[in-house]
């Protein structure tokens, strides 16, 4: 077996050993003891709905337009890195003609932030969907998507993150293993 395929397997491994750890880390429940749920029973159904009615206005007023606008800023972020980096990939791989290793960790890298990019914009429909539930829902039953955008916007911001590791991998390797230029001198 050659010495490039075993560090093409073994960088895949850390790959996916690295995605899945941070997809389950985002898929915790989130706001399971929080200001969400704490809103029970016990006093009547009454104050029930008025309790999720003071944690929904809440959402409208000031969570919600908070999140919209990291998410908008974010989204401009990741989307400007994606297409910087595939306008200048030459310039990041450095050679006319990159080994494999590089060539994969760059795929993996796009790959990354598109994933990113979709995640980001699905959590902000998530956000939008629990905003609109929030605002017009009887008993204002948003929490859900609520939780689940944020879990999205984590899985987003890792994704992001772990394509600028590789980004730094690939140029780092593309850098050590470039062609040196004799320079001749006059």
């Amino acid at each position: 077996m050659k010495k490039g395929n075993i560090f093409i397997g073994l960088y895949f491994l850390i790959f996916t050993i690295g995605l899945s750890l941070s997809v389950l880390s985002a898929l915790n429940p989130l706001h399971t003891e929080g200001e969400y749920t704490n809103c029970n029973r016990d006093g009547g159904y009454a104050e029930y709905v008025n309790c999720r009615k003071i944690v929904a206005d809440r959402y409208i007023k000031i969570e919600y337009p908070q999140v919209k606008d990291l998410s908008k800023m974010f989204f401009t972020l990741v989307t400007a890195i994606f297409v910087a980096s595939i306008t200048f990939s030459e310039k990041i791989l450095m050679t006319p003609k990159p080994g494999s290793f590089a060539k994969f960790s760059m795929v993996a890298a796009w790959i990354s932030m598109l994933c990113s990019i979709i995640a980001c914009g699905s959590a902000l429909a998530l956000v939008s969907l629990a905003y609109d539930q929030a605002a017009w829902s009887e008993l204002r039953a948003f929490p859900s998507k609520a939780s689940s955008g944020i879990a999205l916007y984590i899985i987003s911001g890792a994704l992001f993150v772990w394509g600028l590791i590789l980004f730094v991998v690939t140029s780092a390797w593309s850098l050590y293993h470039s062609p040196t230029e004799s320079v001749a001198t006059a």
